[in-house]
């Protein structure tokens, strides 16, 4: 599997962006291949996992034999030409399958479900449904595009219901991990899954973030996952010009991964607070297993590592560096604008308990500034009183042992 997206990607892999480009290597593909080799478990198909993943490796060389498949319009290819026939064609030729009868609907159906398989290894998509009916095991889904196998959820989760808001911008620095942690005490994860990126658990508090963006801008066959996106990976629902997802990915990382200083050093420190992702810790881990925990608890083990970094540590990093407005206006984030803006009215409705929770929410700075101002005027106020309260009791004190030596001395 390893050795296929290799060769894949080495031929067909999009460049790195020119602010932080790099010659293609073996770190590329390994966190993609680290997550197939996570879900093979929870494989059910009626064939040995080993040969699932065969399928998966001629579906991704796929355009290989379609003489009329542009790389230039390698998501047109994958989103409206590509079908389940034309892989179980390359599979046939290869040799990897054995062509059954014609008559044999039995063995088509199982070939065909290794392809819908083979995709599920590579799906970053959870809220999906195999559109092929229980009851309709030997339906011909032959002439299908691989596109149209699934039915897709909404990208935008049901907790968004219980938070409205009314307002049109936000503060940049209200949005960032110091502040969803610091403020909202919230715990942030990554995923798999694009449809789950900023989608927040109330109950446990959590924020999850996606991780395979690197994949997005630089594998064509995500365009199969891009039902709910135009061809070229645009939001479907916001005209010709609307903002590729990868592009908004890092935007959304920018905004995350920002630290007070807004610096690259400490943007980076942010970052890696970060917790490592499993299909991360199958990497590095040893022969006793994954990387622990304990040894590695979160992002900053690997960015003390010198670079060339996993590639998808390269590209959230290229967020890093990137100057953002210090407000921005919520419709800027055709994708993933609802979630950042219910994620606000959450934050917003966040008080801050004791005097440690007072002085450490500083998201109004202008109110963060006249509270403990007043404070600070109130309690130099006090301070100052009970200095002139001493001041007077030392006074009569003073005033007292004067006349009591008086009366003393006249005594004498």
């Amino acid at each position: 599997m390893f050795l296929g997206l290799s060769k894949w990607w080495w031929q067909h892999g999009k460049p790195f962006s020119a602010e932080f480009s790099r010659l293609r290597g073996t770190l590329d593909m390994e966190p993609l291949v680290a997550l197939i080799g996570m879900r093979l478990p929870t494989y059910k198909g009626p064939r040995d996992p080993r040969l699932v993943l065969s399928v998966l490796n001629e579906l991704l060389h796929l355009p290989e034999s379609d003489p009329l498949a542009d790389w230039k319009k390698e998501g047109v290819f994958w989103n409206r030409t590509a079908t389940v026939g034309s892989v179980l064609d390359r599979c046939y030729e290869r040799h990897i399958l054995q062509q059954p009868d014609e008559d044999d609907n039995m063995a088509h159906s199982m070939q065909q479900i290794l392809v819908v398989e083979a995709l599920r290894l590579i799906s970053i998509w959870e809220g999906y449904a195999f559109l092929q009916k229980p009851n309709e095991p030997s339906r011909d889904i032959r002439n299908t595009r691989l596109s149209k196998l699934f039915s897709w959820g909404q990208i935008v989760g049901g907790w968004i219901e219980k938070f409205k808001s009314t307002e049109q911008t936000f503060r940049s620095s209200e949005l960032s991990l110091p502040t969803l942690q610091r403020a909202g005490n919230i715990q942030i994860t990554w995923t798999q899954y694009l449809d789950k990126h900023l989608e927040f658990d109330v109950d446990s508090s959590t924020l999850r973030v996606f991780w395979f963006g690197f994949m997005i801008q630089a594998a064509p066959f995500f365009h199969i996952w891009c039902k709910k996106y135009k061809p070229q990976c645009g939001w479907a629902g916001h005209g010709p010009g609307s903002w590729p997802v990868g592009d908004e990915l890092l935007e959304t990382y920018s905004l995350l991964f920002r630290s007070p200083s807004d610096i690259y050093i400490a943007n980076l420190a942010e970052y890696g607070k970060m917790p490592i992702p499993e299909w991360v810790r199958v990497l590095y881990g040893d022969e006793t297993g994954v990387l622990s925990e304990h040894a590695a608890p979160t992002m900053s083990y690997l960015t003390r590592r010198p670079r060339p970094w996993l590639s998808d540590m390269e590209f959230h990093a290229q967020s890093l560096a990137n100057r953002i407005p210090v407000i921005q206006r919520f419709d800027s984030y055709p994708i993933f604008g609802d979630q950042l803006r219910m994620l606000k009215a959450y934050m917003d409705a966040q008080k801050p308990g004791g005097i440690v929770g007072l002085w450490r929410d500083n998201r109004d700075s202008m109110a963060w500034y006249t509270f403990w101002a007043v404070v600070f005027v109130g309690s130099l106020s006090l301070v100052l009183s009970f200095l002139s309260l001493i001041v007077s009791i030392a006074q009569t004190y003073s005033s007292f042992q004067s006349l009591y030596a008086s009366q003393s001395e006249r005594e004498l």
